[in-house]
């Protein structure tokens, strides 16, 4: 099926943009992606804390699965995180593809003088490019 669903949230946890690739079948409202976001923010937070200090990434979690969908989390340099949905069968890596997101991020919003790092991302052309990156 492929990757559903793309979520930058910003280093105070508040979601900066949010991209679906699928339609959403479970119901699952934007309120309750906000509820969830914000929970896996907290609990991203609290991982990095008890992470073992000494390797290369102390970043907390970088990949977790459910019964129907598995998640990668990039943590960058500024806090923020790009956490990317797919489906179990999906076979690209999710962390290259988060990298290869983040560095459409730096080209499309960093280098935009109109954009505030904390404010939500408007910019079609990052989102064009990330839609193309993804394969949709």
């Amino acid at each position: 099926m492929g990757v559903h669903a793309l979520f930058i949230i910003s280093k105070a946890g508040g979601l900066v943009y949010s991209q679906e690739f699928v339609p959403r079948e479970t119901g699952i409202s934007a309120n309750d992606y906000l509820v969830l976001l914000s929970t896996f923010h907290g609990l991203f937070a609290l991982s990095n804390e008890v992470a073992p200090r000494g390797r290369e990434t102390t970043s907390g979690i970088r990949e977790f699965s459910t019964a129907k969908t598995k998640a990668a989390c990039l943590e960058t340099p500024t806090g923020l995180k790009m956490l990317l949905l797919a489906s179990l069968d999906h076979k690209a890596d999710l962390q290259a593809m988060l990298g290869d997101v983040y560095q459409l991020y730096a080209d499309y919003v960093l280098k935009s003088p109109l954009v505030n790092p904390d404010q939500p991302i408007r910019a079609p052309l990052f989102a064009d490019a990330v839609k193309e990156r993804l394969g949709y």
